[in-house]
């Protein structure tokens, strides 16, 4: 890799490393992918290397629908010239938001809200249109029962999930 970087440093090439998918290794209890909604299996890498790039580690919620809009800033397209996209430049990015990652199994979608302040779980029966709060998660994707929330705090999660709907729409 250091050869390669090697090889295109002064051009006007942008290198981008990530993956699809995180994978277990029992970090979260289970030995592959596509088993849960846990960090292990959602969160992947990602790095940009290229001219107008500046070094800098994120700690704030990014998704692959960001990959193109941060391309097209690099390559002077401006942040927001993908107006249809879901997306945001990553060069720009300052704050968190609230992201729906979703697992489907045979006769449900399981979900989860997440927000820096905690990952609400729900599933939406495939015959149905309620949706069944299952409640807050820990990072492994199980339901964690010390976690509780005030009841004043409903309709904001309501919010947040009604944004992210809206949002993905």
């Amino acid at each position: 890799l250091d050869a390669f970087l090697e090889s295109v440093s002064g051009t006007n090439t942008i290198v981008v490393i990530t993956g699809d998918h995180g994978e277990s290794f029992l970090d979260d209890g289970f030995l592959c992918h596509g088993t849960r909604l846990s960090d292990i299996q959602s969160r992947t890498p990602l790095m940009i290397c290229g001219p107008g790039v500046n070094p800098r580690s994120l700690s704030v919620t990014s998704s692959h629908l960001d990959l193109m809009p941060t391309l097209l800033h690099l390559a002077g397209a401006g942040e927001n010239a993908l107006q249809q996209s879901h997306g945001q430049s990553l060069l720009t990015v300052t704050e968190n938001r609230s992201q729906l990652l979703t697992h489907a199994q045979t006769s449900e979608w399981n979900a989860l809200l997440v927000h820096e302040d905690g990952r609400l779980g729900f599933t939406l029966p495939r015959n149905s249109a309620t949706l069944q709060v299952t409640g807050f998660h820990d990072t492994k994707g199980r339901v964690d029962l010390t976690q509780t929330k005030p009841t004043a705090d409903i309709p904001l999660w309501k919010q947040r999930l009604q944004q992210v709907i809206e949002f993905e729409r």
